[in-house]
Parts: structure tokens; sequence; C-alpha cells
């Protein structure tokens, strides 16, 4: 008589525990710096040193109003505002038409070649190239705005979001444009209408990966902001912390003001990134 064994589900069990044990490591190896980050930021200057991972005794919100006063945090929330859409939003737009043309055009051996020289672009340091770029700005006379970081955002955006775009399309079944043509809707009402819905799980990946760049971006913001109206939030922060290193509060308010909007964007973007390529053509 056979008797089935309990080996395999017990095996299951375990291998599941394990990947949960990891899940909640990972969880906590990034969360934990943003949580003790958070708390800091909350305490008094007596209290960071004497309990400095225990919960805030009485939050203390004078800190996020003194990084907010004296780093300039307004103007340098715009101008990072400011930048990061140009650039995003620019690289996002090119870089989907040019992974478009690159996924569809034939034969499919010029798209695979236009893909490669795009991703070539990734192993390019743009500190070899910033004195000819800072050069060409001053030809153009767009120094002294924000235009030149808003440019070279741009092109530093651009490899990966070609790269993102024509793995997608070059994934997507040419049979969904085709049935949209044959039912009449036309060339521009195929892509605005069904490729466009469709191709929101590459367009919030190239955004995320986009804004967290541009945000984060000290060094191209640090040459060409020439005049303090034109810092970015990174440089602002890097300032703030060399003018006032031992007010820890009001340095880690000020890392926590630069740090939530890039959380609160993955939050709401990240649904579209767990959509696959086949279930957002079912839904369509």
């Amino acid at each position: 008589m056979y008797i089935p064994s309990k080996r395999v589900p017990t095996v299951s069990r375990l291998a599941g525990g394990a990947r949960g044990l990891l899940l909640v490591l990972a969880l906590v190896i990034v969360s934990g710096p943003l949580a003790l980050m958070l708390l800091t930021s909350l305490k008094a200057p007596a209290e960071i040193f004497s309990s400095p991972i225990a919960l805030p005794a009485v939050p203390v919100f004078e800190n996020y109003l003194r990084a907010w006063e004296l780093g300039g945090i307004p103007t340098k929330a715009v101008n990072s505002v400011l930048v990061t859409v140009g650039s995003v939003g620019l690289a996002t737009i090119t870089g989907a038409a040019a992974g478009y043309v690159a996924a569809r055009i034939k034969p499919r051996w010029v798209g695979v070649a236009m893909t490669t020289v795009f991703a070539l672009g990734l192993f390019l340091p743009v500190q070899s190239a910033m004195v000819t770029l800072f050069v060409q700005m001053q030809f153009l006379g767009l120094t002294g705005t924000l235009w030149p970081i808003i440019l070279i955002d741009t092109a530093m955006q651009l490899p990966l979001t070609v790269v993102i775009f024509a793995a997608f399309f070059a994934a997507l079944p040419e049979e969904i444009e085709e049935a949209a043509l044959v039912d009449g809707l036309g060339r521009l009402g195929t892509l605005l209408r069904i490729v466009v819905p469709l191709a929101r799980p590459a367009i919030a990946t190239s955004i995320i990966l986009g804004v967290v760049t541009v945000w984060n971006e000290f060094f191209v913001a640090l040459i060409f902001a020439t005049d303090p109206s034109l810092q970015t939030l990174p440089i602002g922060l890097a300032a703030f912390k060399s003018s006032f290193a031992t007010d820890w509060g009001a340095s880690l308010a000020y890392s926590t003001i630069v740090a939530v909007p890039i959380l609160a964007l993955y939050v709401f973007l990240q649904r579209y990134i767990l959509d696959g390529v086949t279930a957002g053509a079912v839904r369509g």
C-alpha cells in the first residue's frame, strides 16, 4: 500500500519560511536607516546623544523649521522639481520614441544596433565631458539658468530609458497594433490609445529610475549652479551640513525632506512596475 510522503510539503514550508525571513531581513536593512533618520530628526539635541535609537520622548518639530528657514529649502525645492520634471519628462518622451523605433524597425538587426549604441552611453561618465559641456553651454548662452542641468541630466538618463523601452516594445506583440489598425484606429490613435496605455509599466520604471537619479544628482548641479538661487536640494543639503555640522537634528530633518518625495513617488508608482506586459494587454 502506497503512503504519500509528507516530506515535500514540509520542505516547501521551510523554503517559504526562509524566503519570508530573508524578505524581513531585507526590509529591516533598507528601512532601518530611514526610520532612524526620521526618529532622530524629531529629537532634541541632548536626546540624540543620550537615546540615539529610542523613540523621541517629545517630537521636536523645530528641527524642520530651522532646516526650512536656514537651508533655503523652498527655493531649492522648486529648482529640484523643475530640473527633475524637465529632464525626466524629456528623457521619457524621447526615450520611448527611440525605443519604439528600435523595436519595430526592419530589418531587426538595425534596431538591435540602435539599442546597442544607446546602451554604450551607460559606460560614458559625464565627468569626462564636463569641460566641453560647460564651454558649449556658455556658447549657447544657457549658463546662469537651469537649462544646462536639465539638458545634461536628460542626456544622462536617455541610454537607460531607450534600453528599457526597446526591450518592452520588443516583447509587446505586434498583432495588438495590427488589430487596432485593421479596426481603423490609425497609426497615431494606435500609439496613443493602445501602445501608451500598455507601456505603463515601462513608463513607471523609467520615471522612478530617472527621478531617483536626477533628484539626488550632485556633480552636474554643483558645476552649473553658479548662482545660489540655482542650487538644488542635494547642493543645499551639502552646504547646510557644512555650515551646521553639529546640528544633527536639523541636518537629518533636511535629509528627511529630501528623501520623502522619492519614497512617496515609489509608493504611488510601484503597482505599475509590477504589472506585466501580458496582463496589460489582456486588460486593454
